[in-house]
């Protein structure tokens, strides 16, 4: 992607003073209209290899591995990440159905990649950690077979966390999921254009094989909600740059009836962009908000961030984008302590010794206009203050 150079500005979000170029800011032109506001949050994979399903194990819980956010995940109306694992209890690597040894790593029921399986104790804490929606459309969704994904969907349901993307086999079930907060109601939309295993019983929506299905139902969808919201997983891992079938994706997605496009796969962060659909509207795409939650040792796959999409519902019905934020992220993890493993806001990461490296990769991605200090209230449109 072309990014679009301005003069250095002054960079002082965190210690020390830094003179930084990068992207342009991102603004939307109606973004100080008035209206009812919401603000909806959203991360990338929870992407749960052994070292932090021992952690799990040793604290009783997932969320030490995401503690740190847990004012911004309940402190949003609606919030967005991708269950990259199925959570198939019971279910061991081999095909065999055994009792849940609980929330252990077994290595044989709960398993890393890359054949993964994670206890539901996650969905749990996903849910009780403010979480409204996850995808469960990605290439690791037929991990532990069809068998599987019915199972994980028993668990979603049993926890009551809304979900996107797949089905069970011969099941008729609604692809999208509406969720309303203030009167505004969003629809959202998962598919994968990738998979490890063949998909003989389409249990995953699929974005290129559903394609014409997929127009079908956002354009249905643009009638029945709001907003609408659609969380491919596309692209190529560990590249920075879109794949061209993004683009395409992406902007067929908005002209459509998409409202944005949150994308994930990659595991590292690839560029936002705001978009006029064809209709008129200001679109917003980021092709990759990387790992939330991770193992991987690349500086790129431990950059990460919680974004954050601001929306408006003026008194004539009209809902639009006022603006987005987002609060850069480094996911510790490789230091010989189990107990160290946990994604921190960029600020409390300094003492990492990626922290500058990681610092300059994310403001190289986004505009720093757009980026928010840790603790800092959410307001997507903060240049109308």
């Amino acid at each position: 992607m072309k990014k679009n150079i301005f003069l250095s500005i002054s960079l002082s979000l965190f210690t020390g003073s830094w003179v930084f170029a990068g992207p342009r800011p991102l603004y939307f032109e109606r973004a100080c209209e008035n209206g009812v506001q919401i603000n909806l949050g959203a991360v990338g994979d929870f992407l749960m290899h052994d070292p932090l399903q021992k952690k799990s194990q040793n604290t009783k819980s997932f969320q030490p591995l995401w503690k740190q956010w847990l004012n911004y995940t309940r402190g949003v109306e609606q919030m967005y990440g991708n269950l990259e694992v199925p959570t198939a209890r019971g279910h061991a690597v081999d095909g065999s159905i055994v009792p849940d040894p609980g929330n252990v790593f077994d290595r044989y029921v709960h398993t890393t990649f890359p054949l993964f399986n994670t206890h539901p104790q996650i969905l749990k804490d996903i849910n009780e950690s403010g979480f409204d929606i996850v995808s469960t459309a990605n290439n690791h969704a037929l991990d532990r077979g069809p068998k599987g994904v019915e199972a994980t969907i028993d668990e979603l349901e049993s926890v009551g966390l809304s979900f996107t993307g797949t089905r069970r086999r011969n099941e008729v079930r609604e692809a999208s999921v509406y969720i309303e907060s203030k009167g505004i109601k969003v629809g959202w939309l998962a598919c994968t254009t990738v998979l490890n295993s063949a998909d003989k019983e389409k249990q995953v929506l699929h974005c290129r094989r559903d394609w014409n299905k997929i127009k079908e139902i956002i354009s249905r969808m643009k009638h029945q909600a709001d907003a609408v919201i659609v969380t491919p997983h596309w692209g190529e891992e560990n590249k920075n740059e879109p794949h061209k079938e993004q683009y395409y994706f992406g902007r067929q997605m908005l002209d459509a009836g998409a409202t944005a496009v949150l994308g994930a796969h990659p595991h590292v962060l690839q560029p936002m962009e705001k978009y006029r659909t064809k209709d008129g509207r200001e679109g917003f795409i980021i092709y990759s908000l990387a790992n939330f939650i991770s193992f991987q040792p690349d500086f790129k796959q431990k950059s990460s961030m919680m974004l954050f999409l601001g929306l408006t519902k003026n008194r004539s019905g009209e809902t639009f984008i006022n603006g987005v934020k987002y609060i850069p992220a480094l996911m510790r993890n490789r230091t010989g302590n189990l107990m160290d493993i946990e994604l921190l806001p960029l600020e409390k990461a300094q003492k990492d010794p990626l922290y500058d490296v990681v610092k300059e990769h994310i403001f190289d991605l986004f505009p720093v206009e757009n980026s928010m200090g840790f603790g800092e209230k959410i307001i997507t449109n903060s240049q109308c203050r």
